[in-house]
């Protein structure tokens, strides 16, 4: 979710994307899929705010996409946000996170969820259309429809290099 993200970010027009991981591998191929990413190595450092900062002029984010379900990437995304920043919720979490709400509501801060399908499958079927050479980028692994598990979900478990694979469904 973080790299489609982090793609429809700089689509629609963002400066300044930058995405963070404790996977290098998965930050390499961020790197090679979003011309001009930012990455934050979390293996490397330490604090995500502190990076932030130092690529923001010490200002932080304009707007935060939480898209691990990680209620510590939560709190460091609160971390990072400017004045009136803004942060999007996207991932769910397996428990229930605890939320410094004194923390986004010092900074003027809002936090905003996004959740399911918006059946707005006509735009988003254009813009992978009409960006279609970095779509096809994010394709690691294609596999047939009988090797979902094993070649699948089970590779996107072990294997931090890959991104989406692509499941063929046959066609009779």
């Amino acid at each position: 979710m973080g790299l489609l993200t982090a793609i429809l970010a700089k689509i629609s027009g963002a400066h300044d994307v930058m995405i963070s991981d404790v996977s290098t591998s998965r930050l390499q191929i961020a790197e090679k899929l979003v011309i001009g990413i930012q990455t934050i190595d979390l293996s490397k450092k330490k604090s995500v705010r502190e990076e932030i900062k130092k690529l923001t002029d010490r200002q932080g984010t304009d707007i935060a996409f939480e898209c691990s379900g990680n209620g510590s990437a939560l709190d460091a995304d609160i971390d990072a946000l400017k004045f009136n920043g803004k942060l999007v919720q996207i991932a769910l979490f397996s428990q229930p996170p605890l939320v410094d709400v004194r923390k986004l509501l010092k900074k003027g801060g809002s936090l905003l969820t996004s959740y399911g399908y918006a059946n707005m499958f006509d735009k988003v079927i254009k813009i992978i259309d009409d960006n279609r050479s970095t779509f096809e980028k994010i394709i690691t692994k294609t596999i047939p429809l009988e090797e979902v598990v094993s070649s699948g979900i089970n590779l996107l478990i072990s294997d931090k290099k890959q991104a989406k694979i692509l499941v063929k469904i046959p066609q009779d």
